[in-house]
């Protein structure tokens, strides 16, 4: 029996490899659009395919396939060969292998439409549990993006997606499978990467009513949308850049400061030319774009693979260590005020009810979660950069015969 298995996982790792074979046939035919005997798939002539005879049921369903755009090219084929071999069917597209591919953007639109019905006939709740309509009177930029985003669930993911565009040029940018990746070929692998992410968030969504036997909990499916979208990404990306699964993570570590930069240069501009806000909060902006674009650089000077040769790039590694361990005592700061103010109860002065105290410790809990995180991250990169350091000391401290 695990022979068998085994024989099975080579098939199929095969087939994601090779899903086609691509073959000239040798039979004759005669083309019944204009007459010409000819030998091959397709007549040479018109364009017609070979071995078109008298209309039939095929021809009946092929017609109303059409009408919808998913004949030759068809999008069912397309949807599955994503859901089971979603980095190799990108590559093939964006590496010029389109003919057997579905339009994606429109794709993405027809999968859209669809998630959209099945989500408001069957109450699957995809983006979690409908929220209660705002009695404000006015609404705030963020509150009119997200709702509009909540509403066009295409251009939602879209749009989601689409910021992963240009970190992704650059923390990927040389790849093995795709050298100088372009943002062109950016913008079609996060078109496919959305498509997926709205598949598998609707079958998340069964999946979650069927475990909760019709019910709904935000957490849960909080929790599956974070996991699906990493575990996604993380596929994706290693299968069309051909990177080993540890170098795929670590690019993608940096894809989220750069992801922050984004995100908070959006809400800046939108808030600036859409509402009115107060300095403080434009100095928050600020500060946070500012910390993205530092550790961004911290990271490109630890992960890169240049030796520094020269002693400008010395400097530049001193100076990211001299950043990263800036980082490490705040954050152990941050870290010791918190359990300080847990302790001595001082975090929960303000808090009236008991919802509001256990939302004051869940709250506190993943702050301390990610300030945990983000220190085993931060003594890594000073591990990483601090061997770099050595060895290019050690390579400066040879004499050049």
């Amino acid at each position: 029996m695990t022979v068998g298995l085994l024989e099975r996982y080579r098939k199929f790792r095969q087939w994601r490899r090779e899903p086609l074979r691509f073959e000239m046939s040798d039979t004759g035919h005669h083309c019944q659009n204009c007459g010409l005997d000819f030998t091959g798939n397709y007549c040479p002539c018109c364009g017609q395919r070979g071995g078109i005879g008298a209309v039939t049921w095929s021809s009946v369903r092929e017609s109303v396939m059409e009408l919808w755009g998913v004949g030759t090219r068809s999008m069912p084929y397309t949807l599955w060969n994503l859901l089971w071999r979603p980095g190799y069917l990108i590559d093939e597209y964006i590496s010029g292998r389109r003919q057997v591919s579905f339009p994606p953007v429109k794709m993405l639109v027809f999968t859209a439409m669809i998630v959209f019905v099945l989500d408001h006939l069957l109450h699957l709740h995809v983006f979690g549990a409908d929220s209660e309509p705002s009695t404000a009177a006015v609404e705030s930029f963020i509150d009119r993006a997200v709702n509009w985003l909540e509403n066009h669930y295409d251009w939602s993911m879209l749009f989601q997606f689409s910021l992963l565009i240009l970190p992704t040029s650059i923390a990927f940018r040389n790849s093995p499978r795709h050298t100088r990746h372009t943002l062109p070929q950016g913008f079609f692998i996060q078109v496919f990467n959305s498509t997926l992410f709205l598949m598998l968030l609707a079958i998340w969504a069964v999946v979650r009513r069927a475990i909760l036997l019709g019910g709904d909990n935000d957490d849960l499916g909080i929790a599956g949308f974070l996991v699906i979208a990493i575990v996604q990404v993380v596929v994706v990306y290693r299968h069309v850049f051909g990177y080993s699964l540890w170098g795929t993570l670590w690019r993608m570590a940096t894809l989220v400061p750069m992801m922050v930069l984004e995100i908070t240069l959006l809400l800046a501009l939108g808030s600036l030319f859409f509402e009115e806000h107060s300095t403080l909060t434009y100095f928050f902006f600020g500060a946070l774009f500012v910390l993205g674009t530092l550790f961004t650089w911290v990271a490109r000077v630890v992960f890169s693979k240049r030796q520094a040769a020269t002693r400008r790039q010395r400097r530049r590694q001193k100076a990211a260590m001299w950043t990263l361990w800036g980082a490490l005592t705040l954050s152990v700061l941050a870290l010791l005020r918190i359990f300080y103010m847990l302790v001595t109860g001082k975090m929960l002065l303000k808090a009236t009810t008991e919802a509001e105290m256990h939302k004051g410790v869940g709250m506190a809990a993943v702050a301390c979660f990610l300030l945990l995180v983000f220190l085993l991250f931060t003594g890594y990169m000073i591990r990483r950069l601090n061997k770099k350091m050595k060895t290019a000391q050690a390579d400066a401290s040879v004499p050049v015969s």
